[in-house]
C-alpha cells in the first residue's frame, strides 16, 4: 500500500517491526503500523492514531501496512467464509445430482426409443430416421408446408425415385403420446384398404414422432364431403 497521510502518526526510529505490532496492540488508541524502512529487515517504526487518510493501493512500490480491527470485523469475515462454503458445497451437490438425473432421463428415453422399436419392428412399414425425413423436407421448411391439422403440420415432398409423399410431424405440444402414435402406425399398418391413403415410413426419436403417407393430389376429404 501507500502508507496513510502521518500527520497523526508516531514514528520510532529504533524499533523493529515486531517491537511495533506490540507497541500497536498495547494501546487501545493505535489504528494501524508499519515499518516505513523500505530496506528489508531494516529497523522503524510508524504507529497511526485516529483516521486514516489517504491510503491507495500500490502494488509496485507500495509498503506493508497492518490495520488494527474489532473482533467483530474478523467474526463476520469467517462467518462469510462459512456461509460461502456452504452456498458452494450446495451448489456443487444441486450440480451433481442435476447432471444424474439427466443422464438417467437420455438412458431412459433410449432405453423407451429402443423399446418402441423392438414393439413396432414386427410391422411392414420400414423405420425411417429424422436426419433422412429432415433432409427431404429441408429441414421442414415452410415452404414443403400443405397445412396444419390438431396433430401438427403436414409437408410435401418427393422421393428420390420420384414418388410424392406427405410428411406428418407431431407437435411436441400435441396430447397424443407415444402409445397413441405406436396404435396409430400399428393399426394403419393392419388396414389395407384403395380408400385409405397408405402408410409408407415412421419415425420415432427422441422427442420426434413422424408418419409418411403417399400423397393424395385431390385435397382434403372435407372438400368432397361438404363441397
Amino acid at each position: 500500500m501507500k502508507l496513510a497521510d502521518t500527520e497523526h502518526a508516531v514514528f520510532s526510529g529504533n524499533m523493529s517491526l515486531q517491537d511495533c505490532e506490540v507497541a500497536c496492540k498495547i494501546n487501545c488508541s493505535c489504528t494501524a503500523y508499519a515499518n516505513p524502512n523500505i530496506t528489508h529487515g531494516g529497523v522503524g517504526c510508524l504507529l497511526w492514531f485516529g483516521e486514516l487518510i489517504d491510503v491507495r493501493v500500490n502494488a509496485q512500490n507500495g509498503q506493508d501496512f497492518y490495520v488494527r480491527l474489532v473482533a467483530s470485523e474478523f467474526k463476520f469475515h469467517r462467518k462469510k467464509r462459512v456461509v460461502m462454503v456452504v452456498t458452494l458445497s450446495i451448489s456443487a451437490v444441486l450440480t451433481v445430482l442435476n447432471l444424474a438425473l439427466y443422464i438417467i432421463r437420455r438412458r431412459w428415453k433410449k432405453r423407451s426409443d429402443a423399446e418402441s422399436r423392438n414393439q413396432m419392428g414386427s410391422t411392414e412399414v420400414p423405420l425411417v430416421s429424422l436426419s433422412e425425413i429432415s433432409r427431404a423436407t429441408n429441414d421442414f421448411s415452410v415452404d414443403n408446408k400443405l397445412g396444419e391439422g390438431g396433430f401438427g403440420p403436414v409437408y410435401k415432398r418427393m422421393l428420390e425415385e420420384g414418388q410424392e409423399i406427405a410428411v406428418k410431424r407431431l407437435s411436441k405440444s400435441s396430447r397424443q403420446g407415444v402409445d397413441e402414435f405406436k396404435n396409430e402406425v400399428i393399426c394403419i399398418a393392419k388396414l389395407q384398404h384403395r380408400n385409405l391413403v397408405k402408410l409408407l415410413g415412421y419415425c420415432i426419436q427422441g422427442d420426434e414422432k413422424v408418419l409418411i403417407y403417399e400423397y393424395m393430389p385431390n385435397k382434403s376429404l372435407d372438400s368432397f364431403l361438404f363441397g
